[in-house]
């Protein structure tokens, strides 16, 4: 695995991952001002969650290139250091941040939903929704029906212009009450919106070899941008 590095993504802000005070963390991993992990062993479930802040789209396809593949390196780490612990089940990565990407209007199976706000594709989407294929997971707001008023998740200082380019992308049937929190209802300095979301963890049962959901979790991510 490639060094990871403030260097090699180009960092000019910051994100973060916050969690309530009473879950408790497996791992916690901080790459750089782009790439955060953090695990959660619960049940014998190892949950990943991985926040990112991407490259604007305007920047090189190099500086794009490097941070995306940065993120599946990442991804490739945190999930198969645990593989071989036969008493832990690795579900799949939930992956949440600035994407800074447009990812459009058309649904794809397990994939988007249909609900959007920008009908344009741009770059860093098109790779937001090969890396949800590849894992095949989903991108979680696609799949709420909001006004754009309430769908944002970033506005500029006069509040003239809004997008969404923020994301929750995981296993859709274990994540529910997906919401965009307005300035008023948590507010870190920042001209993003946070996104929140519950996590159903799966609950092992060892004798009959089954999975039930049992308890939630609340995962809330902001994006500070200097």
């Amino acid at each position: 695995m490639n060094k990871i590095n403030e260097k090699s993504t180009g960092v000019s802000g910051e994100m973060a991952i916050y969690v309530k005070n009473n879950i408790n963390i497996y791992k916690l991993k901080i790459y750089n001002n782009r790439i955060a992990v953090v695990q959660q062993l619960n049940n014998k479930v190892l949950t990943t969650y991985i926040g990112i802040y991407a490259p604007t789209d305007d920047n090189n396809d190099e500086t794009k290139n490097k941070f995306f593949a940065e993120v599946n390196e990442v991804i490739e780490l945190s999930i198969n250091e645990d593989k071989k612990n036969k008493d832990i089940i690795v579900r799949k990565p939930v992956i949440l941040g600035d994407f800074n990407g447009y990812i459009g209007r058309n649904k794809m199976k397990n994939i988007h939903g249909g609900y959007y706000m920008c009908s344009e594709v741009n770059n860093n989407g098109i790779r937001l929704l090969e890396l949800a294929m590849k894992l095949n997971i989903s991108v979680i707001n696609t799949y709420y029906k909001r006004r754009n008023s309430s769908r944002f998740t970033w506005s500029n200082t006069s509040k003239t212009q809004r997008s969404e380019i923020d994301y929750i992308v995981g296993e859709r049937k274990l994540i529910t009450n997906f919401r965009i929190l307005t300035f008023s209802q948590f507010f870190v300095n920042s001209d993003h919106r946070a996104i929140s979301c519950k996590y159903q963890i799966p609950k092992v049962i060892l004798r009959r070899r089954k999975m039930k959901l049992n308890g939630t979790v609340d995962i809330d991510v902001a994006n500070k941008i200097d």
